[in-house]
Parts: structure tokens; C-alpha cells; sequence
């Protein structure tokens, strides 16, 4: 999702009165990208605080409109956590990490 952001904050005249949720694990990069759109003067940003933090509010988890949901829109049922460090997700959910190469690799290239 940073990636389509991105481009998107190109043009912050463009965003004005959208709302804009930035997320990610643990809140770290999301709270960085936040700040950044609200220095190119967009409106309405909000930090999720990170999608593990998330995963323990009672409104994740069942078919709201603040739920999870997988690709399909259906309640998520599994949390992609990162790494061992970060599966601190909700016994709610089941908790997905990278393997040895995966996170060797997202800690390499980000």
C-alpha cells in the first residue's frame, strides 16, 4: 500500500478532504508516512497505530465496517505480523510471518 501512497501524495490538492488511514505492523512506518503527507499539507491522516495494536480493538474482528477483511472483503481470519519479534497479533487471529528468507530479505530491502 506505501507504494500506491506514494505516487498518490504527489498531488496533495488532489487528497484534500479524503480521509487517510496510513497502516502498517507495528505503527513505526505508518506514523513516518503520516507525518510526511501532513507535511505536504494533506488533511484528514490518520496512524492506525499499527495493524498488530488493531488486531486486539473488539471492532477487527467480525463483518463491521472497521473489521479486517481479506482480499475478497470477507472477515480476516490470519494477521500478517512480520517476524517472531512482532507476532504480538490477538489470539483472534492466526498469525502469519515470513520465513528465514523472506525476513532476511524485507530487512535487507525493506
Amino acid at each position: 500500500y506505501f507504494e500506491k501512497a506514494l505516487r498518490l501524495n504527489a498531488d496533495a490538492a488532489s487528497l484534500r478532504g479524503v480521509k487517510i488511514v496510513v497502516i502498517c505492523t507495528v505503527g513505526r512506518r505508518s506514523g513516518h508516512y503520516a507525518r510526511q503527507l501532513v507535511m505536504r499539507s494533506c488533511e484528514n491522516v490518520f496512524n492506525s497505530q499499527g495493524i498488530v495494536a488493531y488486531s486486539h480493538h473488539h471492532l477487527a474482528r467480525g463483518a463491521g465496517p472497521h473489521a479486517l477483511v481479506d482480499e475478497e472483503g470477507r472477515p480476516a481470519t490470519r494477521l500478517h505480523v512480520y517476524a517472531r519479534p512482532w507476532d504480538l497479533g490477538s489470539e483472534r487471529f492466526e498469525s502469519v510471518r515470513f520465513g528465514l528468507v523472506g525476513a532476511a530479505r524485507a530487512a535487507m530491502f525493506g
